[in-house]
C-alpha cells in the first residue's frame, strides 16, 4: 500500500509535545499502524509540496496558525489542497486542516462569534453522517475534544454537513465522498486535551473561564480512534480498488 501523507501545519505548545509527541505522533497512535506506513511533510515549513497521487491517503493536521492569517505556506497549502481533487485521493482535514479545505474549494472560514470552543464536547450526527462512509461507523451523539476559535462559516458547493453541536453547526463535512473536514480533534486523547487545557491556562483565566473546571470534566472517549482508523481502512480499500 502506497503510504499516508500527514500535512504537519504546525506544532503543538512545547510543554505539550516534550510529554505527548507532536500533532502526526497523535494521528499515528490513533491509527495504531506501523509508523513506516506514514509520511510527514511538515507544510508550514515547505513550499515544495509532494505530488498528491503518490498517497493512498492525506491527513491534513490542526495548527497554531488561523486559516485567515496571509501566510505563504497557507496559499501555498490551499492551492496544493486543489489539485487533490481530480485524484480522487481519500483526504481528511483536522481543525485547521478542515477550516482550509472548506476554504480552498470556495467556502469561508473566519473567527466564531462565540469565541472558543476549547474542552470534552457532544456532537450529533444528521442524517448525511449517519449514511457516510467515514463517520457512519460513529454512534448518533458521541462525545469528541475541541480546541479552535475559527469555524467554517459557508461550506463550499457540494459540500454536505454530517455533524455539528449546538455551538457550531459544521463539525464535520464531506465533499464528492472522498473529502472530510472535521472540526474537532479525533487524534486527542483524554490525557492531551487536559495539557491543551493546561497550556491556555492563562488566557482562559483572562476571559473568566475556569481551566480546572474544564479538565476536570474530560473523559477518555473512543470515537476519535475508531475514526481515524476507519479513514485508514478507506484509504486502504480505494488503493486495493
Amino acid at each position: 500500500m502506497k503510504k499516508i501523507l500527514i500535512a504537519k501545519s504546525g506544532s503543538t505548545y512545547p510543554e505539550v509535545s516534550k510529554k505527548y509527541g507532536d500533532l502526526h505522533n497523535w494521528v499515528m497512535n490513533a491509527i495504531k499502524k506501523d509508523p513506516s506506513n506514514f509520511e510527514i511533510s511538515e507544510v508550514f515549513n515547505n513550499l515544495h509540496l509532494p505530488e498528491p497521487e503518490n498517497y493512498a491517503g492525506i491527513i491534513i493536521t490542526g495548527s497554531h496558525a488561523d486559516v485567515t492569517d496571509p501566510e505563504p505556506w497557507i496559499r501555498n497549502l490551499a492551492k496544493w489542497i486543489l489539485s487533490i481533487k481530480k485524484y480522487k485521493t481519500p483526504v481528511l482535514g483536522i481543525c485547521f486542516g478542515h477550516q482550509l479545505l472548506a476554504q480552498a474549494f470556495g467556502g469561508t472560514a473566519d473567527f466564531h462569534p462565540g469565541g472558543q470552543e476549547l474542552g470534552y464536547i457532544d456532537v450529533h450526527l444528521n442524517q448525511a453522517g449517519k449514511k457516510d462512509r467515514l463517520l457512519g461507523i460513529l454512534q448518533t451523539d458521541f462525545f469528541a475534544y475541541a480546541n479552535h476559535a475559527q469555524t467554517v462559516e459557508t461550506l463550499p458547493p457540494d459540500a454536505v454537513i454530517l455533524a455539528g453541536n449546538n455551538f457550531d453547526k459544521t463539525h464535520a463535512f464531506c465533499l464528492n465522498n472522498h473529502i472530510w473536514g472535521l472540526q474537532f480533534h479525533p487524534e486527542y486523547t483524554g490525557e492531551i486535551m487536559k495539557a491543551q487545557i493546561r497550556a491556555q491556562k492563562e488566557t482562559l483565566l483572562k476571559n473568566n473561564k475556569n481551566p480546572e473546571r474544564m479538565i476536570h470534566q474530560v473523559r477518555d472517549v473512543p470515537f476519535g480512534s475508531i475514526l481515524l482508523q476507519q479513514f485508514y481502512k478507506i484509504c486502504s480499500d480505494t488503493v486495493k480498488n
